[in-house]
């Protein structure tokens, strides 16, 4: 028999409240023996006590609420009240406000939203306008400068025109990205390493891939990293500098 020194803490009951003697299990715990080798702690529990002042479990209403204001948080465009409110969500962003986004139902995989509205650079909203353009090839590059009465504008897509169907398909590709990462699977692992900030940035042909973490172990720089593209299935090991 040993003795055990435990922590509780105050958590949402199932319910609102439990009464006595109805809590009978705990979550696994593990402990490491002098050989090294990790093992499963054998325990009984129970509440001697009801337990008291709990609240019921989220509602799925709540649940939708709830996840609708942490993708706002994170800066991003989940309702439509959010697309119009776009240039307060989003900081620093070329985006204006009142845009307009229309939906275009797909029949493969995903449901592409495209945005109506006018951009800002250094306060002021960029010029764009139509006009009548003659070109002697199907491929027009991103920066083609065309000059209208004595203004020249410049094209900020890479486009290919379909002759046939008189429509225009443009290709972009966003040379700078920074997000936080989010925890997916948790292996129960007691090394203390978070990772706080991925920056992935386009150097010529190829990106740099970033990723800033924090941690208080003393043998972190020999961790290693490994990257996985999902859509490829492509793994790629980092180096730790």
């Amino acid at each position: 028999m040993a003795v055990a020194s435990l922590t509780t803490q105050l958590t949402k009951g199932d319910e609102g409240n439990v009464v006595e003697g109805t809590v009978t299990q705990g979550e696994r715990i593990y402990t490491t023996t002098l050989a090294g080798l990790n093992q499963v702690v054998n325990y009984e529990i129970t509440n001697t006590e009801p337990a008291i002042n709990g609240a019921d479990e989220e509602s799925l209403d709540e649940i939708r609420r709830n996840s609708i204001i942490n993708l706002t948080a994170l800066e991003r465009l989940v309702s439509e009240s959010d697309y119009v409110n776009a240039n307060v969500i989003i900081d620093n962003s070329p985006l204006n406000q009142n845009s307009l986004p229309v939906l275009k139902r797909s029949d493969i995989k995903v449901n592409e939203i495209s945005l109506f509205t006018t951009l800002n650079f250094q306060g002021d909203i960029v010029p764009s306008r139509n006009l009548w353009q003659h070109f002697t090839d199907t491929y027009i590059p991103k920066q083609t400068v065309i000059n209208h009465r004595g203004v020249d504008y410049y094209t900020i897509f890479d486009m290919y025109v379909e002759e046939l169907n008189t429509v225009a398909t443009y290709v972009y590709v966003v040379t700078n990205i920074e997000l936080v990462p989010t925890l997916v699977t948790s292996y129960g692992s007691d090394y203390d390493i978070q990772a706080s900030l991925l920056t992935v940035e386009q150097n010529g042909p190829a990106a740099t891939f970033t990723l800033d973490y924090t941690s208080t172990e003393s043998d972190v720089d020999l961790t290693e990293c490994e990257i996985e593209v999902l859509e490829t299935g492509q793994d790629m090991i980092w180096v730790n500098d």
